[in-house]
Formats: structure tokens, sequence, C-alpha cells
């Protein structure tokens, strides 16, 4: 048998190997540990990352409310020297 005869059979083969065999699913997954992130890695960084937005996200928001306070302020205090000035 040819080497793509070999892989052919192995690529369709795999999958219901995979499913019934815990031997070759461990294999697999020592063989991947390396170059990929488990179930639990993988949700952890993503909550992680979400975390981080989400606190992003609140500073941003404390940003503009008390920019929009500082301009509030300008704003009372222009209109009060703005019509003390017309009073005169």
């Amino acid at each position: 048998m040819k080497t793509k005869e070999i892989r052919d059979i192995i690529l369709k083969e795999i999958p219901a190997i995979l499913e019934q065999d815990k031997e070759v699913q461990a294999l697999v997954l020592r063989l991947s540990e390396g170059r990929f992130a488990d179930k639990e890695k993988t949700e952890d960084r993503f909550d992680r990352i979400l975390n981080e937005l989400a606190a992003a996200k609140e500073a941003q928001r404390n940003k503009w409310e008390e920019e929009a306070k500082r301009w509030e302020e300008q704003n009372k205090k222009r209109k009060i020297i703005h019509s003390s000035f017309l009073c005169r």
C-alpha cells in the first residue's frame, strides 16, 4: 500500500476511531497539547478578555460622565458671567 492510500484510509476512519477508542483520544490530546489550549484555558482567557473589556468600558463611561460634569459647570459659569455682563 502506498503512503497516500494509507493516509486516505486514516482520514476516512479517524473520526469513528476517535469516538470509540480512548487510547487514540488520549494520544491525539497529548500530541495537540503544545499547540492548542484546552477548553478550560480557552474559556478562562475568553472570560478574562470580557472582564477587561467591561472594565475598560466602565472606565470610559466614568471618564465621559466626568467630562460632561465639567462641561456643565463651565456652561453654568458662562451663563452667570454672561447674565451679569448683560445686567450692567
